[in-house]
């Protein structure tokens, strides 16, 4: 892994759960004065982990959520005694 980071290669550990994976890419990190991001993966894992993916969203359930907000919120900073007549 050292030497690979060296050449600024990539690489992809596979193995067991709990083998010391992340704690030895976390140490050589840290080593390096580097960040670094896990990303875990496993056989189910696509493209939408790593990128992440469209969700279609009905646009009226946008809608209704916001009209509700609003009509909750409306009355706290109006009157309607003083707003009667619109």
């Amino acid at each position: 892994v050292a030497a690979a980071l060296s050449h600024k290669e990539a690489v992809l550990l596979t193995g067991e759960t709990g083998t010391g994976k992340t704690s030895i890419v976390q140490h050589l990190a840290s080593q390096v004065g580097r960040t670094l991001v896990v990303v875990n993966l496993n056989q189910q894992s696509d493209t939408a982990d790593l990128i992440g993916g469209f969700k279609p969203v009905e646009v009226r359930q946008l809608a209704q959520a916001l009209l509700d907000t609003l009509f909750y919120l409306l009355p706290k900073v109006t009157s309607k005694n003083r707003n009667q007549t619109f």
